[in-house]
């Protein structure tokens, strides 16, 4: 019974508690005057092995100091485990005025090379009540401006009912007095040409009788 209620406990025991993941093993090219890849994302826990794959010595110096590598020759490779999560940023200090410089992008343990979850988007706001107010008189006064714009037909009937009787009429009158008036004009103009001058005129008087 003891031992029955003993194996139970344990297997409890082992369900609650949670078995650690596995540490993995990172590799940084230490290349004359840069570091491959210049940012390497790891996990905490995992060791990072820096092998120098140029020709010249070089070092590892974080600026934290968690990562101290004094020397690593041509050929050569160190190793440096990594036990913090977070961005922990090296050189190699010979050659870091040429730019040789890397990350570390440290994630918490068991959650290496996860990607950061997706922002939800930013729903619109709803258009205010005044918007939607001045957008509606707009949407009217454009309607009646629509509906109150006469065709040019209609123009040109509205502009002749519009007229006063005086020019209205003005046009016919004056085409008829001008037929009545034409030829009383023309025969005084006539009769007056034929009229002999008042004085100095007519025909020069008789010779006197010899």
């Amino acid at each position: 019974m003891r031992r029955i209620l003993g194996v139970s406990l344990l297997a409890v025991v082992s369900m609650l508690v949670p078995v650690s993941a596995e540490a993995a093993t990172v590799t940084v090219e230490t290349q004359d005057n840069k570091f491959v890849p210049a940012d390497a994302p790891l996990a905490a826990g995992d060791t990072v092995v820096f092998k120098n794959t140029g020709k010249a010595p070089h070092n590892v110096k974080s600026k934290d100091g968690s990562v101290n590598i004094p020397l690593i020759n041509a050929g050569e490779e160190k190793t440096a485990v990594v036990g913090k999560a977070g961005d922990i940023a090296y050189v190699c200090t010979f050659h870091e005025t040429l730019g040789m410089k890397g990350t570390l992008r440290v994630a918490a343990a068991g959650a290496a090379g996860a990607a950061p979850p997706a922002a939800a988007p930013t729903p619109a706001a709803p258009p205010t009540p005044k918007a939607e107010e001045d957008r509606t008189e707009t949407s009217v006064t454009n309607e009646e401006k629509v509906a109150k714009k006469p065709k040019k037909g209609e123009e040109a009937e509205e502009t002749a009912a519009e007229a006063p009787p005086s020019q209205k009429y003005f046009p016919t009158l004056a085409l008829g007095l001008l037929l009545l008036l034409g030829p009383l004009v023309g025969m005084a103009y006539r009769k007056l040409m034929k009229t002999p001058a008042a004085s100095g005129g007519g025909s020069p008087p008789a010779a006197p009788p010899a």
